[in-house]
């Protein structure tokens, strides 16, 4: 929520100096040009891609009365397919924000110490996002450990490091495993309990 906020004040403070008019109009101009669109269309376009679909409807309020049906579906049609910058930045740092505010559950949920970041990680994601995108980031980590572990049984002298994104780097193969890796140990005795 405050990413929210200190975007759309940047963004008023934008507005209030003028930078933002002057960026809309290159943008909407450009567009004018090679999408051979009107343009209140373009304007609103032009001003959602810096902010949401609700900060962009006061831009065009005066000119709806001029507008065709059609130029008001477009409008519309635009407003509905964005997203503001605020929103998708909060939603790219609920994940790495929960990596350390979850690590506790994560321990507590008896993970490894290694494995406790990215699977905090993953728990932010379920809390915030939803679980479907969670449990798709751990098919991705899970299969990134096969590759990791095929690649250090075949090569057991090469290296590789984390990188500053949470990747892991295979150095012998210039490979990267995106989200990097988890191992499966915990995983299996946690989703897969022995009978007692």
């Amino acid at each position: 929520m405050p990413c929210i906020i200190v975007f759309s004040a940047t963004i008023s403070v934008l507005c209030y100096l003028g930078v933002m008019q002057v960026a809309i109009n290159a943008v909407t101009a450009v567009m004018r040009v090679s999408l051979d669109t009107g343009p209140m269309e373009t304007l609103h376009a032009a001003f959602n891609i810096f902010v949401g679909w609700a900060e962009a409807v006061p831009v065009v309020q005066p000119l709806l009365d001029d507008m065709t049906l059609p130029e008001l579906h477009a409008v519309m049609t635009n407003g509905f397919a964005t997203v503001s910058g605020g929103t998708l930045a909060a939603y790219i740092l609920y994940g790495y924000i929960a990596s350390y505010l979850m690590w506790p559950f994560a321990l507590l949920m008896g993970v490894e110490v290694s494995d406790c970041r990215p699977v905090a990680r993953m728990l932010g994601i379920k809390v915030f996002i939803n679980e479907y995108l969670a449990f798709e980031n751990l098919g991705v980590m899970r299969s990134n450990n096969l590759i990791f572990q095929n690649y250090s049984s075949s090569l057991p002298n090469a290296t590789w490091h984390w990188t500053q994104t949470d990747d892991v780097l295979l150095d012998a193969t210039g490979q990267v495993l995106k989200g990097g890796v988890i191992s499966v140990s915990w995983f299996s005795s946690f989703f897969f309990p022995k009978a007692v």
